[in-house]
């Protein structure tokens, strides 16, 4: 692979085959228009409100379909066997449908199509690409190790954060029972004293009454303010505005491109690998890898390498974004015809480097941590102290 763009027509049952013989000359299939082919458009099935299908469900039933039907188990009953052992009720009846649908002889890519929900376009491309080269045992095993890393990765980025968050909620708890239950009390005190209060002081106590006496304002406002921001972050716009503040700030910044970078890396080496042309799993990596500014990015990138530009060089386009690294990797895999690989590689570097970093940041968070809540104890001591030495002072 020197880097040319090439085109013509090739004779082949099927664009993932066609993927796989190119590969093996030391080419790249970037797009293929099947000549008199057409595409048909079915209603797709939404999963009721509230249910959700977690990663680690779709590891363990991809897992089991794999080893099921490589020990000649067929496909419905494969389908069927893994439902009962499914405890998600939701995903249970799907996988349990799809076992049923499959046997009137419409394709099992076809039927995860209906679930957008449940199974993503990668799912759904590596399933479809496994069933035309006839090797779905090893697109399934391909995406239960994907589906693996990929809920190995966010256990390490949820355990990073657990901490944190138990300590703010507990201190926002303490406070707020402190100042319903102690904080009267004391106001009392100092109503009969009759001392002059500091404005810190009158302000917990105003704070206070406004706790007691006004509470459902807090809470319609938190309610409001929750359901705004959710709003908010599901425009387009926003989640890029964020995403890209994020970014750049110190550490965590690099963190969530590494997060990113580890995603796509492993997507598209997964898709490649697949035999999915270069162009279509570009634009499945932009829907699955979860950043904003690498979504917009990796739409472009996608438009870029249809028109016969390469990988690296679409994406150095958006150095601001990719860490170095990437853009290096992907010349590499390019030019040596070994993409796939040497993404794989990438993806494993990456998640060792988030796991490093998220190490590194749990033991800086706590000090911080103790620091803030001091900081906080501290204001309300003075404040609430401080009446009292004037008053000492003052006799």
């Amino acid at each position: 692979m020197n880097g040319d763009a090439q085109s013509g027509s090739r004779d082949a049952p099927d664009v993932t085959t066609l993927g796989h013989q190119l590969r093996e000359e030391g080419l790249l299939l970037i797009d293929a228009q099947v000549q008199g082919g057409h595409t048909s458009k079915r209603k797709k099935l939404r999963l009721p409100f509230g249910n959700r299908i977690k990663v680690s469900d779709r590891m363990l039933v991809t897992r089991h379909l794999a080893v099921l039907i490589e020990a000649g188990v067929d496909l419905p009953r494969a389908l069927a066997a893994v439902a009962r052992q499914t405890r998600n009720r939701t995903f249970r009846d799907i996988l349990t449908g799809m076992s049923e649908q499959i046997r009137t002889g419409r394709k099992f890519s076809e039927i995860l199509g209906d679930y957008p929900k449940a199974f993503s376009d990668l799912y759904i491309s590596m399933v479809a690409a496994g069933e035309e080269s006839g090797q779905l045992v090893g697109s399934l095993r391909v995406l239960a190790d994907q589906l693996e890393k990929q809920h190995k990765l966010q256990s390490r980025v949820r355990s990073a954060m657990t901490y944190p968050t138990v300590v703010v909620i507990a201190m926002l708890l303490i406070g707020i029972a402190m100042i319903i239950y102690v904080v009267p009390q004391l106001e009392s005190v100092f109503s009969d004293i009759g001392t002059q209060l500091p404005p810190q002081t009158r302000l917990i106590f105003w704070l206070s009454h406004a706790l007691v006496d006004q509470w459902y304002f807090f809470v319609l406002g938190g309610i409001a303010a929750v359901f705004g921001v959710i709003t908010m972050l599901r425009q387009p716009k926003v989640r890029h505005a964020v995403t890209t503040v994020s970014m750049r700030l110190p550490v965590i910044g690099t963190i969530i491109r590494e997060v990113a970078s580890a995603r796509l890396a492993r997507t598209l080496s997964s898709l490649i690998s697949a035999g999915v042309p270069i162009v279509r799993a570009i634009e499945i990596t932009a829907r699955v890898v979860g950043n904003e500014a690498f979504r917009r990015s990796l739409l472009e990138a996608a438009g870029a390498v249809e028109k016969g530009t390469n990988l690296h060089e679409a994406l150095a386009v958006h150095a601001d974004i990719y860490p170095p690294l990437v853009i290096e990797m992907a010349a590499v895999g390019e030019e040596s015809g070994q993409l796939s690989n040497v993404f794989k590689d990438l993806a494993s570097f990456y998640e060792g480097e988030v796991d490093q970093a998220l190490g590194s940041i749990s033991s800086i968070i706590e000090p911080v941590l103790m620091l803030v809540i001091g900081g906080v104890v501290g204001f309300f001591v003075i404040s609430l102290m401080q009446p009292m030495y004037t008053l000492i002072g003052q006799q």
